[in-house]
């Protein structure tokens, strides 16, 4: 469980600029949205709502259009009952304590951990998300995203002999490639900007810059 201390929350009078903000600052890729304090979460926000919305309504769109409901358990609420409630549509629980505060939050991955050792953990700020948006059109991914997964932001991957955005890379470059190396698919510029073992690990996704026509 993340305990209350370190619970990052936004208010329900937050924009959705506000949650691409907090994803950036913090690495983490959900969030509590509560209305005067921790102590009344009305809903969760997560990356992938954020980035199903045009960035240019970002800044217009308050956060209370795409929260979801809060899953809201006891602290006593047993690990195996609380795996079976967690889903895509309830993807953090609240856990509440005996006097009706906020205890903290779990996830999916928190509670896994606990019975089969560390695993990916979106709360630990030295994992940066799959998908994080940098400002308009311009987001930082992880090499191993699947070519599915970057539809949301409207990146179509051609079809190839790879699965991931690393594999397309190293699939245009015909080599391994390397810090900086850039290509091109479909207006969209792919720069890779970390490696590691011969794979790309982060990348810079820029997407095509619309005709003034385009922007009308």
């Amino acid at each position: 469980m993340t305990p209350r201390v370190r619970v990052a929350a936004l208010e329900t009078d937050a924009t959705l600029q506000d949650v691409a903000d907090a994803i950036r600052a913090t690495g983490l890729s959900r969030f509590p949205v509560c209305e005067g304090g921790l102590d009344a979460v009305r809903g969760i926000v997560q990356l992938k709502d954020v980035l199903a919305v045009p960035d240019e309504r970002w800044a217009r769109t308050p956060v209370r259009d795409l929260m979801r409901e809060p899953l809201l358990v006891p602290d006593t609420f047993p690990a195996d009952r609380l795996l079976e409630e967690l889903s895509d549509e309830r993807p953090m629980a609240v856990v509440i304590d005996e006097y009706g505060g906020t205890a903290g939050v779990l996830t999916f991955e928190d509670i896994i951990e606990e019975i089969v050792g560390s695993v990916r953990d979106e709360h630990d700020p030295r994992q940066a998300p799959d998908l994080l948006p940098l400002g308009p059109g311009v987001y930082e991914a992880d090499g191993a995203v699947r070519r599915d997964q970057l539809q949301v932001i409207g990146l179509q991957l051609p079809e190839g002999p790879y699965e991931t955005l690393a594999g397309f890379i190293a699939t245009e470059l015909g080599r391994i490639p390397a810090p900086g190396d850039r290509v091109d698919s479909g207006g969209w510029e792919l720069a890779a900007l970390r490696t590691d073992h011969h794979r790309v690990v982060r990348v810079r996704l820029t997407a095509p810059v619309p005709s003034p026509k385009e922007a009308r």
